[in-house]
């Protein structure tokens, strides 16, 4: 399922989003976004929040979150037997100002892993450099996420789950 989602900048908030299907009538999708913000944030005048972008994603009903078996290191989350390459999402945070998608990367050969953040509005990539150990513990990784980004992050979700 395809959804619009709206960034807004809300006075005393900061950034936030907000997202509705997509109905194919642009106005009154933009209209719901910011009936959503102004429900969201009843105490913040309607002409005070403005929007900044938005964005076309697609949802679908499988589970975002990243599942893993106690004592599982970070490499564990990849099925990477013949790619040298690969990444996933493993949440979001608020970089800059900018919503963004958290991506965690896995270079095989160098046994290492790194961040990206993807801003949701434009799909920027911001690449932080490959230096996370590939064997370090998966419970480690909000603080491995946290020192990485820095003080610029505000708000960081990510989307793990240890299995029981």
């Amino acid at each position: 399922m395809n959804v619009l989602v709206g960034f807004f900048n809300v006075p005393g908030y900061g950034p936030d989003t907000a997202e509705t299907p997509l109905t194919g009538e642009p106005r009154l999708e933009h209209a719901l976004l910011l009936k959503l913000m102004r429900e969201k944030h009843p105490t913040v005048s309607a002409e005070s929040i403005v929007r900044s972008g938005s964005a076309i994603e697609t949802r679908n009903d499988e589970s975002r979150v990243v599942e893993y078996g106690e004592g599982a290191v970070l490499k564990n989350l990849f099925n990477t037997e013949d790619i040298d390459e690969s990444a996933i999402s493993i949440g979001s945070v608020t970089f800059d100002n900018e919503p963004c998608e958290i991506v965690l990367r896995y270079h095989r050969g160098k046994n290492v892993m790194g961040i990206t953040l993807k801003e949701r509005a434009t799909r920027v990539a911001i690449r932080f450099s490959d230096q996370i150990a590939a064997m370090r513990l998966v419970s480690e990784l909000p603080g491995i996420v946290a020192e990485v980004l820095g003080g610029n992050a505000k708000g960081c979700a990510l989307s793990l789950k240890q299995r029981r």
